[in-house]
């Protein structure tokens, strides 16, 4: 999966393309375990370039965050598309996730 990274104020962010789902997830999630057991505490997920994501996706998202908790760090979600958000309200996965409107508020608030 093609996915940029960088790093503001100690929160490492990481901005997935395209589609995060079955045949991507095990990639996703690869690369940023990698991150979190090299010291990452704080991770934001950009979705502003992500256009859809599968239950595997969803999947991948809750072991990275249930990870980053036992860890004591923090996971955040930021810039969904309505489609996405859609998918998160209708799995109840909203309500699981802290997910903000923009990428500055997010990183206000970690």
């Amino acid at each position: 999966m093609e996915m940029s990274q960088r790093e503001v104020n100690n929160v490492l962010i990481l901005s997935p393309k395209g589609n995060l789902d079955f045949n991507q997830a095990t990639s996703f999630q690869e690369t940023a375990t990698a991150f979190i057991e090299n010291g990452a505490k704080k991770v934001l997920i950009n979705f502003t370039e992500l256009s859809f994501i599968s239950s595997a996706g969803l999947r991948v998202l809750i072991v990275l965050a249930k990870l980053l908790q036992q860890k004591n760090g923090t996971f955040a979600l930021a810039l969904m598309n309505d489609q996405i958000l859609e998918v998160f309200s209708i799995s109840g996965f909203e309500k699981l996730f802290t997910i903000y409107a923009s990428e500055e508020e997010a990183l206000k608030n970690m």
